[in-house]
């Protein structure tokens, strides 16, 4: 997170601009200085659980060059015995304008992580406790532009990365460990036309190459499964157009041709309309969305000794149509209330004996979100939402029938910030990757409670920024759970400073 500038958040299929996710999608955007001068930040906190959290970032402008740097560290005891974990995380990133229209960036990342296994509680100890590591470097060069006729990109990116996990046979007694390498790679171009008055016409293509090699190294024998990679080559379009000036009609529409190896080819497209006038707007959508089998799947196939029949599996698909109105009631008062429903078909379901994947199941979903903005004061906001969610079958996981959240941010005397949140969640289905299932499991509903208070120790205008801060979270201390067996922690407090200049 300390990488992150924004996430941008799209709810339901976005098959055209964002391709192979049927029911969902989040854009990370990384942290860039914009403007001229520098900047530099540097924090360290404490908290529960021998919990420490360091971080320093520093970015810079002059003239045409730009860079940012991030380097973070963080680790904890883990609220369980045998539940501890680490991680680093170091970023950089350089731009340079060519000119007023072109823009050149290159961004790097370096992760280095792990996490130990507790198991479910009440379990016995194994003699070899399971950890699991990951190290992973991220390279993407960006050309952009944005002149009056258009904006558009093209980047080129590489991931390199390897999973180590440690683990315990019981029926064997045993530790082995399981080894998994990967290349991701890929091209993305996209360009923004506007090549008349109030219209848009986008032009793209993506061209993913992922995949690796898995080992599975025990005593007695080492397992080397093929080195598997996938590709996806896919062009897409869309057109949008403004009607009106105060009152304000935007259709629009897009398609994209997925081409798979392994798989069939998909379409994936996407209909909309906005209408807007003064403080209403109006939207309604229908997409058609896809997620093709990935390479856990495959992997899963050959460990369970069903060779290539993987490459008989069918993408996911999904239809999804939603529609909403937005509305500013008054100056500090906003509200938004929109209908949405998912047609899912060839949904991937765990079956036995013996162990495999098939397409086997439809599910339907369907309900309402309803939020509201409420900024009564000038130093005080406050949001509330919530979501009512009907799916069949009654066992679809993560499909909670109500969930709840609200939160606060309240600057007083001057120098203080507090800010508070809260989330209920109904009880749901869940399914665990790891230790797949025909029957999923099931979690008790739950509610949390967090705050975080704040304290500025320098004047506003100051060069050196400085602050304190008191951090926790789930402050009712509830038991709760996200698999079954393995509860989440009680009350956590974090303190730490941060300054800045």
């Amino acid at each position: 997170m300390d990488n992150v500038e924004r996430i941008e958040v799209y709810k339901g299929a976005q098959p055209v601009f964002i391709g192979n996710m049927s029911n969902g999608a989040v854009n990370i955007v990384t942290k860039r200085k914009t403007s001229p001068g520098s900047f530099t930040q540097m924090g360290v906190a404490y908290g529960s659980h021998d919990t420490w959290n360091l971080g320093i970032e520093h970015g810079g402008k002059v003239e045409r060059f730009d860079y940012y740097l991030v380097g973070s560290y963080k680790a904890s005891e883990g609220h369980r015995e045998n539940a501890d974990g680490e991680l680093q995380n170091f970023f950089g990133r350089m731009g340079y304008a060519l000119s007023k229209e072109w823009d050149l960036s290159f961004t790097t990342s370096y992760t280095d992580n792990w996490a130990q296994d507790p198991g479910k509680e009440g379990a016995s100890q194994p003699p070899t406790i399971p950890r699991f590591a990951t190290r992973d470097a991220l390279y993407d060069l960006t050309l952009s532009h944005d002149s009056s006729w258009g904006k558009g990109r093209f980047k080129i990116f590489f991931d390199d990365g390897v999973a180590r996990w440690r683990q315990w046979d019981a029926g064997s007694r045993v530790s082995f460990n399981s080894n998994t390498d990967w290349e991701n790679s890929g091209v993305r171009l996209e360009e923004r036309l506007r090549p008349w008055q109030g219209g848009e016409l986008v032009l793209g293509y993506d061209y993913l190459h992922y995949g690796g090699k898995f080992e599975e190294v025990r005593p007695t024998r080492t397992i080397r499964l093929e080195d598997t990679y996938f590709y996806n080559s896919a062009p897409y379009l869309a057109l949008s157009q403004v009607f009106g000036e105060t009152f304000q009609v935007i259709p629009s529409a897009g398609i994209r041709y997925n081409m798979s190896r392994y798989f069939d080819d998909e379409v994936g497209w996407q209909t909309g309309v906005v209408m807007r006038y003064r403080d209403t707007e109006l939207h309604a959508q229908y997409a058609h969305g896809f997620n093709l089998p990935g390479v856990y799947v495959v992997y899963q196939y050959q460990i369970w000794n069903q060779g290539q029949n993987w490459k008989n599996l069918k993408a996911e698909t999904v239809d999804h149509y939603e529609i909403g109105v937005s509305q500013k009631l008054t100056p500090w008062l906003k509200g938004d209330l929109t209908f949405f429903g998912d047609y899912g078909k060839d949904r991937l379901v765990f079956k036995a004996p013996p162990p495999r994947f098939e397409n086997l199941a439809d599910y339907h979903t369907r309900g309402f979100e309803a939020t509201i903005t409420l900024t009564p004061l000038k130093n005080l906001e406050f949001f509330a939402g919530g979501t009512f969610l009907r799916a069949s079958p009654r066992d679809l996981p993560y499909t909670p029938e109500t969930t709840l959240t609200a939160g606060l941010a309240y600057s007083f005397w001057e120098r203080f910030l507090l800010n508070v949140d809260a989330q209920y969640v109904a009880e749901r289905y869940v399914s665990n990757p790891r230790f797949p299932t025909a029957t999923p499991g099931k979690v008790s509903d739950y509610y949390l409670v967090n705050s975080k208070l704040t304290y500025r120790l320098t004047p506003k205008n100051a060069p050196l920024q400085s602050q304190v801060y008191l951090a926790g979270e789930n402050l009712t201390d509830k038991n709760y759970e996200y698999l079954p067996g393995y509860p989440a922690p009680g009350i956590t407090i974090l303190g730490g400073v941060n300054l800045s200049f």
